[in-house]
């Protein structure tokens, strides 16, 4: 890795897979994902204070902190703070089909 910073992905449990699939094809070894549970997304109540504990537990390893959710209920307020977002649109039901 040398001198590449370090950068945490803090993302949707339900995301994972894409996620990994994006770090694996485009040979980030300094990204590093940290998915937080699935079920979150059924309690989207939940999702900003599991993110900023998320920060908070990793602010000091890492250069940058993204994070990466869609709406989840929460309207895009993920509690990140100065941290950036990578709001990620809900499809329309015609991209869908």
């Amino acid at each position: 890795m040398g001198d590449t910073p370090r950068v945490l992905v803090i993302a949707c449990g339900a995301l994972a897979r894409e996620i990994a699939a994006l770090r694996q094809a485009n040979d980030w070894p300094h990204l590093e994902v940290r998915c937080l549970p699935a079920e979150l997304h059924n309690r989207p109540e939940r999702i900003a204070p599991a993110v900023r504990e998320a920060i908070h537990a990793n602010r000091s390893r890492f250069e940058t902190i993204f994070v990466a959710y869609g709406d989840c209920g929460t309207g895009g307020k993920h509690g990140h703070g100065k941290h950036h977002q990578i709001h990620l649109p809900q499809p329309k039901l015609k991209d869908r089909v």
